[in-house]
């Protein structure tokens, strides 16, 4: 008994580290939590005890910036002020930070940790940066605390790990324009960056909506170009535009600037400074009206759209581009300046003389090459200055611009065709890497951008950036990816945070990790973990990884609903009247059948801490027309839509959901004009549809809705139609009731002639109408 409780003694402090395991001892291939995955990592039967006593050696002057570093960033919660030593050699009790040559590239770095020292080795600081990140992961999360512990044992297990990245971009962009962050925000989001090892920031400084950055040249670009009144509340094509009020204003000085440059730099983070021409410049031309080609009172936008201001192509707008850039580049030691180039608009170009004079003296056949005549003047610039463009996608309509960085972020083909035209590329897609676009349509997120389907974290760390049919050769043309966050609807830091994370580790990991070494469900297992770390770094990551999603199928008039989960561990609490779960509602143990009308809502559940996640609704309503054929006089919108003519008669409704166009039939400029198609004679009394959002947007209207019916499909018999004030009466959910008729064919055509001004365009323009789930009763 005794001889077997002390092996059972030795086994114990075997594995917390109390004594040192015997030489050789086994090791195992593990992840000890670091996000993103490194390339290998062996765990050792060794625990590391970090104390007051810890030094931190380094070998090289190299060293001695990341070194100050990890020594300020762990006083807040250890009290330690861990002295710097310059030694040649490893040291016990150290943290030695070492240079050494043997690395293939500047970023890759060795850490081992050992009973009595962590020995971190690299080519550069970069390499010694990260490996210093990996070792703050296998610390326990408090080290994060801003406030001391002093009951935490701040011990590390002990671990082999020989590591580099992937792809050499890695990179998170972050919009000030629409909205201003401050610049103590700007320094947490770099920190956040260095966290997961990304090294890019890519800061959208100038749009319609604001211009962020001093130029000392021009000082009105920031005395008026940074100023707007107010804002719209809500979405900028909703039929009702409200407005808040509230002054939206800020800017960076350049003393702001070369502060966040530097600190960035600290963190082994690049900053590329974007100043968006020729395009998105209204904010610029409100405050210097001279650089465009007409003459009006331009402002600084208080909506979000795409507008129809672009600079002028003339000589004096080059050499105030040129004296603007200059500036930037003195501020940003990076080597990229992007200049967007995105969504430009051809109209004021088109109405300008000196624009077809200029035209004709060089040869453009049309506005595309003016665009590109533009970007190239803009290129020699940039170029001049010592720094390589940055550009959109966009960049490419106007003609090749050799050298330049092409961030491709809508048309997935235009990845080849930036690598064939010889340029490099950044992998930016908005279906996968917009962090703006909804997480999830689980009723309580934040309104967000809808013109992608959502993006879970799960989208992210499964997305493939190469596309088929690369060679090597052109693969290498891809340096890597960025995440953006565009804040037309963010407007504080807790809701960049949320937007950005976690699905900016998942973007962390698919560029640093191989493939080979990845794993979903190892990943969800990490970031779990990595919660508690956010949660004491107070960022208020999303946890929209852990509320109900769910797949349905249709057999006959029947919906079977599966719900899904990705907590380790959770369960999901459902209820079938419409009443929001909670921890007593029933519990989900497979799918439900569904053959009645039913509204389901759903929360995941953690059950050990009994936190509740989401807000999951789907509304069933089985009806005569569920999964007959429909065909449309006018086609409705495809871009936004799964497929139109699958939502309007799948028997789920989405008026009581947020509003996402992928749930909906669009009809722009154009009525609704359905014929059903029963197969053959049937009754019916009723029709209903969804005709406005539950949630998030204000929907344009039809103005009335005929109901006809046909027993051949040609000839049309009116049975009843409502205008406008039943409509409105009815809004958001129209039921028109009429008596009992039968016939083979049902037509609904809803009127949709209306046309209303466009504050973007200055005009009146056409307008949509949504329609949900046409329900035949």
């Amino acid at each position: 008994m005794l001889v077997a409780a002390f092996f059972c003694l030795i086994a114990v402090m075997l594995i917390f580290g109390q004594i040192p395991a015997r030489a050789g001892a086994p090791t195992v291939e593990i992840n000890r939590g670091i996000i993103p995955a490194p390339k290998m990592i062996k765990s050792v039967a060794d625990r590391f005890h970090l104390n007051r006593r810890t030094r931190l050696v380094i070998n090289d002057k190299a060293a001695r910036g990341v070194a100050r570093y990890f020594q300020k960033f762990i006083i807040p919660a250890t009290g330690f002020y861990l002295k710097i030593s310059h030694i040649d050699k490893p040291q016990q009790g150290a943290i030695n930070l070492f240079i050494a040559k043997d690395f293939a590239s500047p970023e890759a770095y060795t850490l081992s940790v050992r009973t009595n020292r962590v020995i971190i080795r690299a080519a550069s600081k970069k390499g010694l940066f990260y490996g210093l990140q990996s070792l703050r992961q296998l610390l326990p999360p408090e080290i994060e605390s801003h406030y001391p512990f002093n009951d935490i044992d701040w011990a590390v297990a002990g671990v082999e790990i020989k590591d580099g990245p992937l792809y050499p971009f890695r990179a998170m962009h972050l919009d000030v324009s629409r909205h201003f962050f401050s610049k103590d925000f700007i320094l947490r989001y770099i920190d956040l960056m260095a966290l997961y090892k990304m090294n890019v920031f890519h800061w959208h400084l100038t749009d319609d909506q604001g211009w962020r950055i001093e130029i000392k040249k021009y000082p009105r670009l920031t005395t008026v170009g940074a100023y707007r009144p107010e804002t719209v509340i809500g979405h900028p094509y909703d039929r009702v535009h409200y407005y808040d009020g509230r002054p939206v204003t800020g800017f960076y000085s350049q003393q702001d600037i070369r502060q966040i440059v530097k600190y960035a730099a600290d963190r082994q983070v690049t900053i590329i400074p974007e100043i968006d021409v020729p395009g998105h410049t209204s904010a610029l031309l409100a405050a210097y009206p001279e650089y465009g080609c007409i003459r009006k009172a331009y402002k600084v936008k208080t909506e979000f759209h795409i507008f129809p201001d672009v600079m002028c192509p003339t000589e004096k707008s080059f050499r105030f581009l040129k004296d603007i850039f200059t500036e930037v580049a003195a501020l940003f030691p990076g080597p990229y300046i992007h200049i967007g180039g995105d969504e430009v608009m051809k109209e004021q170009w088109k109405a300008c003389k000196s624009c077809t004079l200029l035209m004709r003296k060089e040869g453009l056949k049309n506005y595309n090459e003016l665009q590109g005549y533009f970007v190239r003047r803009v290129q020699k610039i940039i170029n001049g200055l010592g720094k390589r463009m940055a550009g959109c996608e966009e960049i490419l309509q106007g003609g090749i611009n050799p050298g330049a960085v092409i961030t491709v972020w809508l048309k997935r083909g235009d990845i080849i065709k930036a690598i064939r035209a010889g340029d490099d590329v950044v992998v930016g897609m908005s279906d996968k890497l917009y962090f703006n676009q909804y997480e999830s349509l689980s009723l309580d997120e934040p309104m967000a951008s809808s013109w992608q389907p959502p993006i879970s974290l799960q989208d992210v760390y499964q997305y493939n950036l190469v596309p088929d049919g690369l060679s090597k050769k052109q693969r290498a043309h891809i340096l890597g990816a960025q995440g953006h966050v565009w804040t037309n609807f963010i407007t504080t830091p807790a809701g960049v945070e949320q937007a950005a994370l976690p699905r900016m580790s998942a973007l962390a990991e698919i560029l640093w990790t191989p493939a080979n070494k990845r794993s979903w469900p190892d990943f969800l297992s990490r970031t779990g973990h990595f919660f508690r770390r956010l949660d004491i770094m107070a960022v208020k990551a999303s946890r929209a990884v852990y509320k109900v999603r769910a797949t349905h199928r249709l057999k006959g008039r029947v919906m079977t609903l599966i719900l899904h989960t990705e907590g380790k561990n959770h369960v999901i609490r459902y209820t079938r009247d419409g009443s929001r779960p909670n921890a007593h509602s029933p519990l989900y143990t497979g799918p439900l059948i569904l053959a009645k009308p039913v509204t389901i809502r759903a929360v995941g559940q953690d059950p050990k801490r009994g936190r509740i996640y989401g807000d999951f609704r789907l509304t069933f309503v089985p009806h005569k027309a569920l999964g007959k054929k429909i065909s449309f006089t006018y086609k409705p919108r495809d871009f936004y839509q799964l497929g139109p003519k699958k939502t309007i008669l799948d028997g789920v409704v989405a008026y009581d959901r947020i509003f996402h166009p992928m749930e909906w039939a669009e009809f722009h400029g154009v009525n609704l004009d359905g014929i059903i198609d029963f197969g053959k004679k049937t009754d019916f009394h009723s029709v209903s549809m969804g005709i406005d959002a539950g949630q998030y947007r204000r929907l344009f209207r039809p103005q009335s809705v005929e109901i006809l019916i046909s027993d051949d499909g040609r000839n049309w018999q009116s049975v009843k139609k409502v205008g406008a004030n039943t409509i409105r009466a009815q809004d958001p959910f129209l039921v028109i009731e009429f008596p009992k008729v039968s016939a083979r064919y049902l037509r609904v055509i809803g009127e949709n002639n209306r046309k209303v001004f466009n504050s973007r365009l200055g005009k009146k323009v056409p307008v949509s109408i949504f329609i949900d789930e046409i329900i035949v009763n």
